[in-house]
């Protein structure tokens, strides 16, 4: 049995699976991508059959069954973790408006898994409930009128208990401010609607991204190697797009929005708008939609 013929039957096998798990259900789509990051283990299998595999004799096929058998085992016992949900430990994080506090700059790095963020009334800036394995780091800087908040997920480890994280963030509606969001493979959903943010960053591996714009003016620039975005427009709020990318499609005709030249978009009656969203998208292979905020 040739090395590369096992190899691809691998490779086909484990595409196969994971495809099936995704199409019932039972493992969503931007879990499946956490695991593209693994495929050098082919090369791994493919270096060890080639050690105690050779020969086409009943020895050779029975050694290379067996290593397959033992990857195959190994592979699903050491990163079982990537499929499971959010981790049972949760923290929770409340930072207080201060006095003197005009404005906020949240960065955070997220790994995988899980992400809401919506706005609140009340005297807290921020309320932040993470489910996380190990605990998430923060720490919060003020800088004259402007408060600083870091909040970051441990590097991903070989730890059993390293599982998918789920976030749930709430921001004061009236304090404007800066987010920046970099994460891997996700489900984000970011509610916008409520709060007063200028200018939001996203920097994703792949996944399901959903973003409901607000009525004030917002900068908002989305690099992504694979996945969905869309983007929820109220009425009163027009948006400029500029995509980029070789696989990138655009859609934005439920939300009135009209092509106006290469790979460039806008709004319709752009100069009756009270407010104005600038979008930058670069993106290796997935969609851009453009909805309206109903």
């Amino acid at each position: 049995m040739k090395v590369e013929r096992i190899v691809l039957g691998f490779a086909v096998v484990v595409v196969g699976v994971v495809w099936f798990l995704v199409n019932v259900g039972v493992m969503p789509a931007f879990k499946a991508q956490e695991l593209w990051r693994y495929w050098p283990l082919l090369l791994v299998l493919w270096g060890v059959l080639l050690l105690f595999g050779k020969g086409s004799s009943a020895s050779g096929c029975l050694v290379a069954l067996l290593v397959i058998a033992l990857f195959f085992g190994g592979f699903f016992a050491v990163f079982f973790p990537v499929f499971q949900g959010p981790s049972d430990a949760v923290s929770e994080i409340d930072f207080l408006l201060s006095e003197g506090i005009e404005e906020y700059r949240l960065d955070l790095t997220h790994h995988a898994g899980d992400f809401y963020l919506r706005g609140h009334e009340g005297t807290h800036l921020l309320q932040a409930r993470l489910h996380a394995y190990p605990e998430p780091q923060f720490t919060e800087e003020v800088k004259g009128r402007v408060s600083e908040i870091k909040i970051s997920d441990e590097p991903r480890s070989w730890k059993p208990g390293n599982r998918l994280s789920r976030w749930e963030l709430s921001l004061a509606e009236t304090v404007p401010g800066e987010i920046i969001l970099r994460t891997g493979a996700t489900r984000a959903e970011l509610d916008l609607s409520a709060l007063a943010v200028q200018a939001l960053t996203i920097k994703a591996g792949a996944g399901d991204i959903s973003i409901w714009l607000g009525r004030t003016d917002i900068d908002v620039a989305i690099e992504s190697g694979a996945g969905s975005i869309t983007v929820y427009v109220p009425a009163e709020t027009g948006v400029r797009v500029q995509a980029s990318g070789g696989l990138l499609s655009v859609k934005g005709e439920d939300a009135r929005i009209i092509s106006i030249g290469d790979r460039l978009y806008e709004s319709r009656n752009l100069d009756a708008k009270t407010a104005l969203a600038n979008i930058h998208i670069t993106a290796g292979a997935g969609s851009l939609t453009l909805k309206d905020a109903k």
